[in-house]
């Protein structure tokens, strides 16, 4: 029997004002309205090869004396390997019926966390301040615009302060972020890897 797989987004129903969780759950109404055996596999942040979150945040901590974190940066992210979520896409693809299963890593940081062990395994001194939301899309557009890239956008800001980054059940991913990173530090953050380049073969 054939079968749709569809990588979602954790948390769609929790934010219809930002477009793109908005488009991810039409295509998941649109799948179950269609009547197709479907699974939906919806990942919080992901990372692994070809990375860009985690090298492009290790780039700026390399590079600047300060880090600018939205708010209180004590949300909770919990990020997932691309290989998990793969993983997790095969295993779908073998069932039958309809379900939804988070992809999620084992470890919850919060923000601050987060960035202060990728500063720490990187090496770097940056100092971590915390701005208020506004202030950090404007800071990271010029970033972009010297890189010919975005780094983060205003949705992405909300999103990660409404914890929508993270959830509250079992991890389905095996991978540990903490040994991933360790693994990874001394490359992570070199040159600049970029978002646009990747969709447009720049």
């Amino acid at each position: 029997m054939r079968r749709i797989i569809h990588v979602s987004i954790a948390k769609v129903d929790d934010a219809p004002e930002l477009p793109y969780y908005e488009g991810k759950a039409q295509v998941e109404q649109g799948l179950a309205a269609a009547g197709v055996p479907h699974s939906v596999i919806r990942p919080t942040v992901v990372y692994g090869r070809g990375d860009i979150l985690v090298n492009n945040l290790a780039w700026v901590l390399r590079r600047f004396p300060v880090f600018g974190v939205p708010g209180s940066g004590e949300y909770r992210i919990r990020p997932v390997h691309v290989d998990d979520v793969a993983g997790l896409c095969v295993a779908a693809a073998e069932g039958e019926g309809n379900d939804v299963t988070d992809a999620v890593g084992a470890e919850v940081f919060t923000f601050n966390d987060w960035v202060r062990a990728v500063r720490d395994a990187v090496g770097a001194r940056a100092w971590l301040v915390h701005l208020p939301p506004d202030l950090i899309t404007p800071l990271a557009r010029v970033i972009g615009r010297l890189q010919g890239d975005v780094l983060l956008t205003r949705d992405e800001v909300t999103g990660l302060m409404a914890e929508l980054t993270t959830t509250d059940g079992p991890a389905t991913g095996q991978t540990v972020f903490s040994d991933w990173l360790a693994e990874h530090a001394s490359e992570l953050g070199r040159q600049w890897a970029s978002e646009v380049g990747r969709h447009f073969d720049r």
